[in-house]
């Protein structure tokens, strides 16, 4: 099931790009983007429950809580606070009328910004870190753009 994700994350990323660009045309189709943006959260929520990638190490010594934190319990809370940022913009775009979106961008946003400090900081700790988290980095970058505009407009 996880070597189908970067696809369904590509084809939900698409269709969440066409659903902004018809949206900023003046052509109102919703249903696009909704379908698109909850796309990519479940994507992105999956990502979090797919096993750990541990590096490859040639000594069998065990490993500290510093190895568990930076490439086990920090990268599946990003994920998860990924997919909560992706809801927050879907209900801040769609305004539902309600204050749900931009508490869940506060806290989807904040969340990224402190993982992604802490992770920056492990890897002169920790070598090779953010070779193995550039996947992620790669997202939660764009989302917490995304999320700061959103909010601070």
């Amino acid at each position: 099931m996880y070597k189908y994700l970067p696809y369904l994350e590509k084809a939900f990323l698409a269709t969440s790009a066409l659903g902004f660009i018809l949206q900023s045309m003046g052509i109102e189709i919703t249903e696009l983007l909704i379908i698109g943006l909850s796309g990519l959260a479940v994507s992105f929520f999956l990502n979090a429950h797919k096993p750990a990638e541990e590096p490859s190490s040639p000594s069998d010594e065990p490993k500290g809580f510093g190895h568990l934190l930076g490439f086990v319990i920090l990268p599946k809370i990003a994920w998860i606070s990924c997919a909560i940022a992706t809801v927050g913009i879907l209900f801040n775009i769609m305004q539902f009328g309600n204050d749900q979106g931009s508490t869940m961008l506060y806290i989807g946003g904040f969340n990224l910004l402190m993982i992604s400090v802490i992770l920056i900081a492990m890897n002169f700790t920790q070598g090779g870190l953010i070779h193995q988290m550039q996947p992620l980095l790669l997202r939660a970058t764009p989302l917490m753009i995304i999320v700061g505009y959103l909010l601070f407009k």
